[in-house]
């Protein structure tokens, strides 16, 4: 004798097949967004320029501009005498900027004295801006004392 276990039906195969793929696009969707959250936070892109620099009567005056995409936290300057300018004058330690928090496309100015007027002679200065995620950049110039 044959029996039937009952008339008990599953899912049809279309429906499992289209059940699959819409599990699959939900489960790469959430993973895509996790991924390309990450990458765009961490491609910060990061700018200074030096838009005028000068050295006259023993003054050094300096402006930057943020041209990066990201907030700078912070702005450090140094000046040091170029290559082959061994006997120029001691350059000042420190430039102090009128703010060193600067917003993509802001700008700020800095100024330092020197003890002894440097007239003739070349430095370079070197700025480092550090920005919220802790990575920096940096750029220079050279400027002939006046």
């Amino acid at each position: 004798m044959i029996r039937r276990l009952g008339s008990k039906r599953g899912i049809s195969q279309t429906l499992e097949v289209v059940l699959l793929i819409v599990v699959t696009l939900v489960a790469m969707g959430t993973v895509a967004t996790y991924f390309f959250g990450i990458l765009g936070h961490s491609s910060l892109s990061t700018g200074l320029q030096i838009t005028s620099a000068q050295i006259v009567g023993g003054v050094v005056n300096i402006q930057v501009q943020n041209t990066g995409s990201g907030s700078i936290e912070k702005l450090d300057a140094s000046i040091t005498p170029a290559a082959g300018q061994l006997s120029a004058p001691a350059s000042p330690s420190v430039i102090t900027f009128s703010s060193t928090r600067l917003a993509p496309g802001q700008s700020t100015s800095g100024s330092a004295a020197f003890t002894v007027n440097p007239a003739g002679y070349t430095y370079i200065i070197s700025v480092t801006a550090t920005y919220a995620n802790n990575q920096t950049y940096t750029t220079t110039t050279e400027v002939t004392a006046e």
